[in-house]
């Protein structure tokens, strides 16, 4: 079920009572997914960058699951791609081997009270993975510090920079 949804629901309220098993999404993704998770995270372009990621990873070895609903899955998967949203801190549930932050803004403005308490979110997310995959470009990502972070975007800096030179990927 949807992190949106608690027991006042009367459909979370019924599989309660009834005993049947109950996951949240996040607590089913931590629970099932084992090979090598990959969660696109970001204030905007989870779903597209989600979707485009899924279509260049192997077809016969990614499961993937995207917010506007589409998904798909395959017995034996390497891969597990999945959008990892921040709201109310929902991605802090999960652990990843690579975790990717498209941008930082001020978003769920009912939830997070300052940007600084985006941020500070993002960060804890990004504690939780293996390696971390950031926009370099956008100021706020910039801020997450993680030992294993590779950063992408037009500035000459970046690990993988559009178009040319790129430090991470060899020539």
């Amino acid at each position: 079920s949807s992190h949106a949804y608690d027991e006042k629901n009367i459909e979370i309220a019924k599989v309660k009572r009834l005993g049947y098993p109950l996951y949240y999404y996040s607590e089913f993704i931590e629970k099932f997914f084992k090979q090598t998770k990959i969660g696109v995270s970001g204030t905007h372009g989870k779903t597209t960058v989600t979707t485009i990621l899924k279509s260049l990873l192997p077809k016969g070895k990614t499961t993937y699951l995207i917010g506007d609903g589409n998904g798909g899955g395959i017995k034996d998967y390497q891969y597990f791609v999945f959008e990892a949203c921040e709201y109310k801190n929902n991605f802090h549930r999960y652990t990843f081997d690579y975790l990717i932050i498209n941008n930082i803004e001020l978003d769920h403005p009912d939830f997070f009270k300052s940007i600084d308490e985006v941020i500070e979110s993002f960060q804890v997310a990004s504690n939780n993975s293996k390696y971390l995959i950031i926009n370099g470009d956008d100021l706020n990502t910039q801020k997450i510090n993680h030992p294993n972070k590779i950063t992408f975007g037009f500035n000459k800096d970046n690990d993988i920079q559009w178009p040319g030179n790129n430090k991470w990927i060899s020539n």
